[in-house]
């Protein structure tokens, strides 16, 4: 997904048969997997105008985070 002007996301990715959103951060190019996201969640995500704000506050806290990376 495209995220040109995000100062926290270098890459977000989504696999709907899993609900898995993988989250590559620009600090230490940290990359992170949320389970259980649904997809509506994943489109607002992609569709907010901070990325970074709607990430915080309606994924971080609520799903699953597993560091890959």
């Amino acid at each position: 997904v495209n995220v040109d002007g995000s100062s926290q996301f270098k890459e977000i990715e989504y696999k709907p048969l899993k609900k898995l959103l993988i989250v590559t951060f620009k600090r230490k190019s940290a990359k992170w997997t949320y389970s259980g996201v649904p997809l509506n969640i994943f489109k607002e995500l992609t569709q907010a105008e901070s990325k970074g704000k709607y990430f915080h506050a309606n994924i971080k806290k609520y799903y699953e985070a597993t560091k890959i990376s």
